[in-house]
Order: structure tokens, then C-alpha cells, then sequence
């Protein structure tokens, strides 16, 4: 299969054929799509992804109501049956996009809410004495948005460690600098990007686990230990709260 484009129009339309088929046929453009089970928008972004996500897992929950509300099931299995299925449904594909505040928020109140119906706790507004990192640490479990930090913080690092990868050269240019956009003045806000954000996330853990980041250059370097990585990055391995660090609208790298 080949591709052609039309330098002419705006936006540049693509054209496929194949040589038993002359005629080519364009492309239709679209502002969303979804590849590889996830939706991603015109922006580079899964925005547009995280909403039907998160109603289609509900009601997925929905369907296992009478799961939630047996009296006889004990309650860590029912624990263990919606921590097996219900937050990697959530959160897959997520770190590889940075996520403002409140999607974050979101996150973690879809989660927050989803836990407290299993394990028949009201919601704060009833029952103030049951608050939600009591919730968490009762079901041992954390914040969906800690989740993405740790998978985000471990994937960065797999870059770094790979600098022939696809992935690392559209991030970083030969000496290890950000690459920049062409454009420089884009339409709407500035945007924070995934790879300053992780960057600086992944800075803050090392610094926290005790290892103080004098540069980018000794940044990658201790990100080739994947062992110290692995255990950084682990759930209870170190991230507190205090490094979800929120940003402006989220973009792509």
C-alpha cells in the first residue's frame, strides 16, 4: 500500500491505492478516532477517551450490582474481584498523556465512589467520620491518579534508557535537549507537554528516594538502573501524594 498526498489542499488530504486499484480513494478526516482501544482527538490528546471510559466501565459495575450489595460475600473478595478489573479498565493507555488537575480529580472521585458502593460505605456528605483516604486505606488501594504518576514516571524512564527509540527521538533531540514545536505561536493557552511534566515528576521521585538530579545527562543515567526504577515506582514504593503535580491543559509530547 502506498500514500500520496495533495500538497495543494488545506488540510492535507491521504490518498491510498494499491497497484490493481488505480482510482484512489481520500481518506476521510475526522476529529476523533479510536486506534489500539483508546480515542484520541485531533489535539493529540485522550480527552475525548476518558468520558465514555469512564461511563462504560460504570456501567459494566452496574451489571454486578448484585455482587456488591450480597450480604453473604465477604468484603476483600469483592475487593478483589474490582481491583482485578475495574481500575486497569480505567486506567490503560492514561500515562501516556499528561493530565490537569481536574481529570485527575475526576479519576480519582470515579474510583473513590466506585469502592465506597463496594464496600457499602455512604458517600462523605452522609457519613463525615468515613473520609476518602480512610476509604483507601481500608481497601487498600490508592488514587487512580497516583497510579497514572507511577506508570507515567516508569514508562519515562524507559525512554531515557532507549535513545535509538522512535519514541525517545520525538522527545528529545541528539544532545538531550526538548524538542520544540515549529509552530511557536500556537492557537489557544499555552499547553504543559507530557515530557517537561514527567520529567520534572520523575526529577522530584529520584530526588525523594534519595537521589539528587544535578542535570538532564545524570537524569538518564539514573534512570538505566531499572532495579532502583522498578522499586521506585512500585505501589508503596515511595510517590506520595504530594508529587501529583497538577498542569495546565494537557498536550502531546
Amino acid at each position: 500500500m502506498y500514500h500520496t498526498y495533495e500538497p495543494s489542499v488545506t488540510p492535507v488530504p491521504i490518498y491510498f491505492f494499491t497497484p490493481n486499484r488505480p482510482n484512489t480513494q481520500a481518506v476521510k478526516v475526522v476529529n476523533t478516532i479510536k486506534y489500539l482501544g483508546i480515542t484520541i482527538n485531533n489535539k493529540g490528546t485522550l480527552k475525548s477517551h476518558l468520558g465514555p471510559k469512564l461511563a462504560n466501565a460504570r456501567k459494566s459495575f452496574n451489571t454486578l450490582q448484585r455482587l456488591w450489595s450480597h450480604n453473604d460475600i465477604e468484603q476483600q473478595f469483592k475487593l478483589k474481584i474490582y481491583h482485578g478489573i475495574y481500575p486497569p479498565m480505567i486506567t490503560y493507555a492514561l500515562h501516556h498523556d499528561w493530565h490537569i488537575k481536574s481529570t485527575q480529580d475526576k479519576l480519582d472521585a470515579w474510583h473513590l465512589k466506585q469502592l465506597r458502593r463496594t464496600m457499602k460505605h455512604k458517600t462523605t456528605f452522609i457519613d463525615r467520620g468515613k473520609t476518602n483516604n480512610w476509604i483507601l486505606t481500608q481497601a487498600n488501594s490508592e488514587r487512580l491518579s497516583t497510579a497514572i504518576k507511577r506508570r507515567q514516571i516508569k514508562y519515562f524512564a524507559h525512554i531515557a534508557r532507549h535513545p535509538d527509540d522512535i519514541t525517545h527521538t520525538v522527545c528529545y533531540g541528539p544532545p538531550h535537549i526538548k524538542r520544540q514545536l515549529n509552530h511557536t505561536r500556537r492557537v489557544g493557552r499555552p499547553r504543559h507537554h507530557w515530557t517537561a511534566n514527567v520529567e520534572t515528576a520523575a526529577t522530584s521521585a529520584f530526588v525523594s528516594a534519595g537521589f539528587p538530579v544535578i542535570n538532564r545527562q545524570h537524569l538518564f543515567s539514573l534512570c538505566s538502573n531499572r532495579a532502583q526504577v522498578v522499586k521506585m515506582t512500585a505501589k508503596g514504593g515511595g510517590l506520595s501524594e504530594a508529587q501529583q503535580v497538577g498542569g495546565g491543559p494537557s498536550g502531546p509530547p
